[in-house]
C-alpha cells in the first residue's frame, strides 16, 4: 500500500513539473491554456497512472493493437516499463510474503493524514458556514444578470456562491463606492467565473489540497490556479470592451473597501497577485492566440499522458509478454487463465485471500502450465496458516501450500521461489528437518542468496536445541558445525543482517551447552576441565557475537534516525 502511494506520489510530481515547463512555454497565450494546464496536474493527484494502466492491461484490443504490443511487449521492455511505473516497489521476496500487518510507523503515519486531512476539511467547513449564513442574510438585488444577485450588509468582497445553482453576491454599499462603469467591469468578472465553472474546479483542487495536504507542490498548484483564472477572467472582460483604466480602479477600489474571499471556491475580483494584475490590465498587454504548433504540442501532450498509460497496462499483460515464447494466438482458457490470474492478484494484495485462493485455483485449472498462478495459490494458503493454531481447518493450509510448492518443484526442479517458500511453511508448521532440506535446495538454486543460507542455520539451531529431538550429542555438534558454516557464509554476503549475529551467538552457546553435559558425565578430571574450557572459550565467542549484534542494532537505528530526519527536511 505505502509503495502504491509513493509511486503515485512521484508520478503526480514530475507530472507537475512537466506542466509547469508547458506553462512557461505558453506565458504569452491566454491565460486559460496555463489555469486548464495546471487544473490538469491537479486532476492527476486524483487519477493514478496505475488505473489506467489497469484498465489497458484489461481492454480487449483490436487485432492491430494486439499485434503491435506482442512486438512490444519483450522481456526487457516489460521489466523497464514495470521498473519505470513502479520504482519504489515492495519486494514480496522469494516466498511472495505479504506483511503480516501494518507496522506503529505505518499507523502513526495514517493517523498523522488522517489528523491533517480533518484538521482542514474542520477549518473550511466553518468559514463555508459563514459564507452560508451571509448567503441567508442577503436580499435580492436588481440588477440585471445570468444569475441571481443578492446584497448583504458586510465587508466582504463580491463574490459568485455555489456549484451548480451559483448567486452573485454584492456588498449592500457597493453602488456607493464604485461608479457605474466600474461596477458594470467588476460584474462582468464575477460572471465570468460562472461561466467558467470556476467555484467547481476549485472545489475539486480543495480536495486535492485537503488528501494531499503534505506536499509542498499540490499549495504551489492552488496558488497557481488562482493566479491563472483571475488573468482569464481580466483578458475576458477587456475583450468585451471594458476600458482598462476604468476596470483597474474599479478593482482597486474593491480592494479598498472589502475583504477578500476566505475560499477559492468563493470566485472574487480581488484574488491572485494584484500589482501583476493591474499592470497587465493598464498597459494593455495582449494575449497571443495558440498558433498551430503549439495547438499540436497541447493535443500531442494530451493523447500522450491518456494513451501511454494505456499501452504501458497492454504491454505489461502477462498475455502479451507470455506470447513471446509461445504461438501467437492464445487460445481462450489461456486468456481466461491470465484473467483470473490478474484479478486474484489484485485480491492477493488486498489481503483477501480467499478470494485470491478461488481465482488462483480457476486459473490453475484453465492453464496448468501458468507456474505464477501455483506459486500465488501456495502462498495464498501459506498466508491462511497460522502458525500454533491446532486445528484441522489450520493445518489443512499448512499441507495444501505444501502439496502446491511441491507440484511447482516436480514440475521445474530449479524454481527457487517454490523451494523458498517450501522451507518458509515447513519451518512455520515446526516440520524442522523437511524445512532444512528445502532451505538447503534453496542455497543449491540460490547460491547468492543470503537468507537461504541464514535460514539453514536458524533451522539447525532449532534442531539442535529442542529437547525433544531425541539427537545424540554427536548428531547436535553435527548440526550446530553446519548451521555455523551456513551462518559465515550469510554474513560475507550481507554483512548488514543483525538476526545473522545472533544466531551466531545461539549456536555457539548450544554448542558450549553440549561440552558442559559431557563435563558433567565424564569423571576423568582432566577430561572435565578440557570440555569446561574449550566451553569458557565458546560463551567469550558467543559474547563477541552478541555485542557485534547490538552495535549493529545501534548503527541500523541510527540510520533510520538519520534517514527519517532527512525526508522531514525534504
Amino acid at each position: 500500500m505505502i509503495s502504491e502511494w509513493t509511486n503515485h506520489l512521484w508520478q503526480s510530481t514530475i507530472f507537475s513539473i512537466a506542466v509547469a515547463l508547458l506553462a512557461v512555454a505558453f506565458r504569452r497565450n491566454r491565460a486559460q491554456v496555463r489555469y486548464w494546464l495546471w487544473f490538469s496536474a491537479s486532476l492527476k493527484f486524483l487519477i493514478p497512472f496505475s488505473l489506467l494502466i489497469n484498465l489497458g492491461n484489461n481492454l480487449k484490443w483490436a487485432p492491430a493493437a494486439r499485434k503491435i504490443a506482442s512486438q512490444l511487449a519483450t522481456p526487457s521492455i516489460s521489466f523497464t516499463m514495470e521498473q519505470i511505473t513502479q520504482p519504489f516497489r515492495v519486494d514480496l521476496g522469494p516466498a511472495l510474503s505479504l506483511p503480516w500487518a501494518m507496522t506503529n510507523r505505518a499507523m502513526a503515519i495514517l493517523g498523522m493524514w488522517m489528523c491533517g486531512i480533518g484538521l482542514i476539511l474542520l477549518m473550511r467547513l466553518r468559514v463555508w458556514l459563514r459564507i452560508r449564513a451571509i448567503v441567508r442574510a442577503s436580499t435580492v438585488m436588481e440588477i440585471s444578470a445570468r444569475v441571481p444577485v443578492r446584497s448583504y450588509p458586510g465587508l466582504l468582497e463580491p463574490g459568485v456562491v455555489g456549484f451548480w445553482h451559483p448567486i452573485l453576491l454584492l456588498p449592500a454599499d457597493i453602488r456607493t463606492r464604485l461608479t457605474s462603469n466600474q461596477l458594470e467591469a467588476v460584474l462582468a468578472h464575477e460572471l465570468c467565473h460562472v461561466r467558467r465553472r470556476d467555484n467547481l474546479t476549485s472545489a475539486v483542487h480543495m480536495i486535492v489540497e485537503a488528501v494531499f495536504w503534505f506536499h509542498p507542490l499540490v499549495w504551489w498548484i492552488g496558488s497557481r490556479l488562482v493566479d491563472e483564472r483571475e488573468r482569464a477572467c481580466d483578458e475576458e472582460v477587456l475583450s468585451l470592451g471594458n476600458e482598462p483604466q476604468i476596470y483597474a480602479q474599479g478593482i482597486l477600489n474593491v480592494c479598498k473597501s472589502y475583504l477578500e474571499s476566505p475560499l477559492r471556491c468563493v470566485s472574487g475580483v480581488t484574488g491572485s497577485n494584484l500589482k501583476k494584475r493591474i499592470h497587465a490590465i493598464v498597459t494593455g498587454r495582449v494575449a497571443t492566440k495558440l498558433s498551430i504548433s503549439k495547438k499540436a504540442a497541447l493535443a500531442a501532450a494530451a493523447v500522450t499522458a491518456v494513451t501511454l498509460p494505456l499501452v504501458i497496462g497492454m504491454i505489461m499483460n502477462p498475455a502479451f509478454v507470455r506470447a513471446q515464447s509461445q504461438p501467437p494466438i492464445e487460445t481462450p482458457s489461456e486468456f481466461e487463465a491470465r484473467n483470473s490470474l490478474n484479478q486474484g492478484v489484485r485480491a492477493f494484495r488486498n489481503r483477501e485471500y480467499d478470494s485470491a485462493i478461488e481465482f488462483f485455483k480457476r486459473a490453475t485449472e484453465l492453464d496448468p502450465a501458468l507456474t505464477n498462478a501455483d506459486l500465488y495459490l501456495a502462498t495464498a494458503y501459506a498466508q491462511r496458516y497460522i502458525p500454533g493454531t491446532a486445528t484441522e481447518e489450520n493445518q489443512k493450509y499448512a499441507d495444501l501450500a505444501i502439496q502446491t510448492f511441491q507440484k511447482v518443484l516436480d514440475r521445474n526442479p530449479a524454481e527457487k521461489t517454490a523451494a523458498a517458500g517450501l522451507g518458509n511453511i515447513y519451518r512455520k508448521s515446526n516440520r524442522y528437518d523437511r524445512a532444512r532440506d528445502a532451505y538447503l535446495k534453496q542455497v543449491q538454486l540460490d547460491p547468492e542468496n543470503y537468507d537461504a543460507y541464514f535460514q539453514v542455520g536458524v533451522v539447525d539451531w532449532i534442531i539442535a536445541h529442542n529437547a525433544n529431538s531425541g539427537l545424540s550429542s554427536d548428531d547436535r555438534s553435527k548440526l550446530i558445525r553446519e548451521g555455523l558454516q551456513y551462518l559465515d557464509r550469510s554474513m560475507a554476503l550481507n554483512s548488514e543482517h543483525e538476526d545473522t549475529l545472533w544466531y551466531q551467538n545461539l549456536l555457539l552457546r548450544e554448542k558450549s551447552g553440549i561440552l558442559k553435559e559431557n563435563a558433567r558425565a565424564t569423571t576423568d578430571q582432566n577430561e572435565k576441565n578440557a570440555l569446561l574450557a574449550e566451553a569458557s572459550e565458546l560463551d567469550a565467542r558467543a559474547d563477541d557475537w552478541s555485542n557485534r549484534a547490538l552495535e549493529l542494532r545501534k548503527k541500523n537505528v541510527g540510520k533510520a534516525v538519520v534517514g527519517g530526519a532527512a525526508e522531514n527536511e525534504k
